[in-house]
């Protein structure tokens, strides 16, 4: 019994690791991308990610050629949610 407990602990650990390794992957992308450590990405640079190349020209939105972390952000970030940094106060919207 000792055993099947150890081995389910092995389990839960492993998972949580892979979570967290998946997050710190995340995170670290701009940083991945940014091959020549300048602060920006370049379209080359974005050709190592297809949704980052594919969106490229539309996410330069000050049109210099290359992607600031804020406008990479842009990318990773779904259509239609929440940024970051919004708030809300709670208030319904929906007239109920």
């Amino acid at each position: 019994m000792k055993q099947h407990k150890l081995l389910a602990l092995i389990a839960a650990s492993a998972a949580a690791a892979f979570a967290v390794a998946g997050e710190v992957k995340e995170s670290g992308q701009f940083a991945t991308l940014d091959a020549d450590h300048d602060g920006r990405i370049s379209a080359t640079e974005a050709q190592h990610d297809a949704k980052t190349a594919g969106a490229f020209v539309a996410a330069d939105s000050d049109q210099d050629g290359y992607l600031s972390e804020s406008e990479f952000d842009a990318i990773k970030t779904p259509e239609g949610a929440a940024s970051p940094d919004a708030t809300t106060d709670g208030d319904s919207t929906d007239g109920k």
